[in-house]
């Protein structure tokens, strides 16, 4: 079986463009999780629950908007169009220990 049977094919610029920005930040999301995990195993710690505290740290909504912040000075005009839409966006859910505009 082929990776395009079992996953379908990439989205193209132009339909991206098109995907609601909650479904990007929910895709966003599993990629930095990745990201972060992929960065704290390297770190070697030798218990699960301490990988656990590490990423909850990196992947939770405040730190999320301070490196946000941090980049936003470095992303190009389509990524910061990317970035109002998403923050322009009403969500019925509100993350855990945060506010609706972090």
């Amino acid at each position: 079986m082929k990776l395009k049977e079992i996953y379908g094919e990439s989205l193209g610029k132009d339909k991206l463009l098109e995907v609601p920005p909650l479904a990007l930040a929910f895709v966003g999301d599993g990629v930095h999780t990745m990201y972060v995990r992929n960065m704290v195993v390297k770190k070697n710690i030798q218990k699960v629950g301490d990988y656990h505290k590490l990423c909850a740290h990196f992947c939770k909504a405040l730190t999320q908007s301070k490196v946000l912040d941090g980049i936003v000075e470095e992303l190009t005009e389509e990524e910061n169009d990317i970035v109002r839409r998403a923050r322009n966006v009403k969500s019925h859910n509100i993350a855990k220990n945060s506010d609706i505009s972090t």
